[in-house]
């Protein structure tokens, strides 16, 4: 009897040890698919304006040749006027204004007119091969690169303001456009009189240069 009841203990102790086994492999399988699709699940959950902001955050990262945190994007903020205010109605000025509205400063190592420029022609290019819906672009940079008068270093002094509004960014196309031409279209344009001085020894190269590519003037027939 003694013995039944061993064998029988042991058999229901074996049996238990297999139940847990199993239970445990396959809680340890389940928690590894959900390991698997949590982040698919994530990433589907997020919204399109979500999806966005994370092209727009990595357009200006890559955009500006600075380290990443040198850069911040100070505003990026989605505003819908689009929508009618009476049913039935829209107003073309108001929807101009929709999309997103984004205020991007950085600070460059160097008062470099050139680098400062195609720094700027730069972001606004890899914004655009975002495909974001953009209303509005304010770009600011910064240097600690000037000193003052007594040769004290000038730490964090703006050296160029940038606003560009939603037709002209979309008109322009960045991979091909000239730097030198933003003071012509943009909102408000406004660099630092050392920036100034040499965007104007720029002006003056590229005339000289393409004067030179110009055919030389034909000579009056008449001989005056």
């Amino acid at each position: 009897m003694r013995r039944t009841r061993f064998w029988l203990m042991t058999g229901l102790i074996i049996l238990l040890a297999a139940a847990g086994s199993f239970f445990y492999i396959n809680k340890a399988a389940g928690d590894a698919r959900r390991q698997q699709v949590e982040p698919a699940r994530l990433k589907e959950d997020k919204t399109p304006r979500e999806r966005d902001l994370e092209k727009i955050k990595l357009a200006v990262t890559s955009g500006l040749a600075m380290p990443p945190d040198k850069i911040t994007l100070e505003e990026a903020r989605y505003i819908d006027t689009g929508r009618p205010e009476r049913p039935g109605t829209r107003s073309e000025s108001a929807s101009g204004l929709a999309g997103w509205w984004l205020t991007v400063e950085g600070t460059s190592e160097k008062t470099d007119a050139a680098v400062i420029l195609e720094d700027a022609r730069h972001v606004f290019a890899e914004l655009a091969d975002t495909g974001v819906d953009l209303a509005q672009i304010s770009l600011s940079l910064f240097t600690d690169d000037l000193t003052d008068v007594y040769g004290r270093p000038i730490e964090h002094l703006q050296v160029l303001r940038l606003i560009l509004d939603k037709e002209t960014f979309a008109k322009i196309s960045w991979n091909r456009f000239d730097p030198l031409d933003f003071p012509k279209v943009a909102v408000d344009f406004w660099v630092h009189e050392r920036v100034a001085r040499q965007m104007a020894e720029m002006e003056k190269k590229k005339r000289q240069e393409e004067l030179k590519t110009q055919p030389d003037a034909v000579s009056d027939p008449g001989g005056t």
